[in-house]
Parts: structure tokens; sequence; C-alpha cells
């Protein structure tokens, strides 16, 4: 019998494909907003979501919260700013497809982060897996010669920066409330961006962007709210979290798909297509054995 965790998770994976896409357009095919303004607007709706759906359900749920997880979610509120600053202004010259597999070198540094300081296991797989990613980020910049744009490396970078906030995540999702987990979480980032960038935010959702950078974030924040809500909910329901995140990532190939067939995004297709699946391999790699 299939577990329930994981037709959270192919739910998980649908919502995530959608919120990639929206993201790729609001940085690319609308007014040019910076991805400040943007994530500030997304992660406000991912924590209204949130909120609301601990209300509905009646699990808002603060008596857990001490100084200790407060500490936490400021820590993880600035690393996602910075992160996803990083990564979403990327987008302005990558295409979502390529950008999700430069991501996967967020496994690396979070794969680093647990052998060196939460005594997880090393293996010879783990290291194989590793040196695949390398691979793959390698493949999918090279074009007669291996160059790294400064896209690429504001990609990277922000994914550096999500390894090391995933480390801290996944302590914290698996003792709250999922909903109240996403509200909480969502809000910091939020606060976070607000308290880093009040003026370029303000000056951006105020004078540069239009009704169709509104709707496009409104989709972005309605579908990363999906995709983080039946994580956590397959979290809740006794999935593994390196698993989980395995089977998220294969979200490259749909987002590969759509981009082909109705943006257009064709150059170098077969090579984005390997490179991500040996980047997918080698998450599971990482992961699973």
């Amino acid at each position: 019998m299939i577990p329930t965790w994981f037709f959270f998770t192919l739910f998980s994976v649908f919502g995530l494909v959608a919120a990639e896409l929206s993201q790729r357009v609001s940085m690319k095919k609308v007014e040019d907003i910076s991805a400040e303004a943007n994530n500030f607007i997304v992660w406000l709706i991912i924590s209204s979501v949130g909120l609301i759906t601990s209300l509905l359900t009646g699990q808002l749920d603060f008596s857990p919260i001490n100084l200790n997880y407060l500490l936490y979610f400021a820590a993880i509120g600035v690393i996602y700013f910075w992160g996803g600053t990083l990564f979403y202004s990327s987008y302005k010259g990558l295409s979502a497809a390529v950008g999700m597999t430069l991501v996967t070198f967020s496994a690396i540094v979070s794969t680093t982060i647990g052998v060196l300081f939460l005594n997880e296991g090393f293996s010879i797989s783990k290291i194989f897996g590793i040196g695949m990613i390398i691979f793959a980020i390698f493949l999918v910049n090279y074009n007669k010669e291996f160059k790294l744009n400064k896209f690429a490396l504001l990609a990277l970078g922000g994914a550096g920066l999500y390894g090391i906030a995933y480390s801290i995540d996944k302590a914290l999702v698996l003792q709250l409330n999922p909903y109240t987990y996403l509200f909480l979480f969502a809000l910091s980032i939020a606060v976070t961006s607000l308290i880093f960038r009040p003026k370029k935010i303000i000056n951006d959702l105020t004078k540069k962007a239009k009704l169709g950078n509104y709707k496009v974030m409104l989709l972005a924040g309605l579908s990363f709210s999906i995709f983080n809500l039946f994580t956590f909910r397959a979290y809740s329901a006794g999935g593994h979290v390196g698993v989980i995140d395995a089977i998220n990532n294969t979200s490259v190939f749909g987002i590969l798909l759509i981009e082909y067939f109705f943006f257009n995004e064709r150059k170098n297709i077969l090579k984005k297509i390997i490179a991500a699946m040996i980047a997918v391999l080698a998450l599971m790699m990482i992961v699973l054995v």
C-alpha cells in the first residue's frame, strides 16, 4: 500500500513547479521589480495562507514557542531572505530549469553541515552524489568552455544559503504544528525582507509594480503555499525529510517540459535534461542510500 506521505509529496511537487515558473515569469516577463519586493509579497501571501489554514482547522498553536524558537525563526528569516534574494535575482538571466539544477548545490552544503556538526553518517554514496552534483553544475554551465556567469553565481550563492537554512529548518518543522510553522516561518522571512530593504520594497511596489506583477506574485505565493503545506504534511505523516526533498527536486522535469512547450526555452535542451537527471540522481544517492 502506498503511504499517505507519498501522495502529499506528489501534490507538493506540482505546487513547486507552478511556484518556480511563476517566479521566473515575475523576474523576466513582467515589469522589472527587485527580487526583494517580489519575495516580500510572496512570503506575505504564504504566511497569510498558513494563518488562515491554522484558524480554519483550529490548529493555531503557539504553546511550544519559546526564546530558542524565536531565535531559530530570526536566523531562518535572515538566511532565507538573502538566499531568496540571490537565487531569484538569477532568474533575470537563467531559465527556471537551470536554476533548479544549480540549487541542488544546497545539498552539498547541508550534507557537509550534517556530517561535520550534526553527527550524520558519512558514506561513499554521499561522496559520489556530491561529485555528481558538481558535474551537473559544470555541464549546465559548459558551452565550449566552462564559465559561471553572474546569474549562475547568484544562483549558487542562494543555494549555499538555502543549504544552511535547510539544516536549521528541518530541526524545527518536525517539532511544531505544520500550519502554525508555515505561518511563522513565512512571516519571519517577510518581516526580515522589510527590515533589510524597506525603501527598495516600498518603492518597487508603489512605483514600479503593475497589476501583472501582483497577479504573478499571487500565483507564486499560493503555489508555494501548496508546496510547503503538503511538504510539511508529508513530514508529519511519517515521510523522511531527505526522501521527500529528493522527490520534490524531480519538479525540475516538469519545469523543463513547460518551459520547452510554453516558453520556447529550447536552447541546449538535451544538456539541460541530462544535467537535471544527474543532479536528481545525485540527490537520491546522498539522501536515500
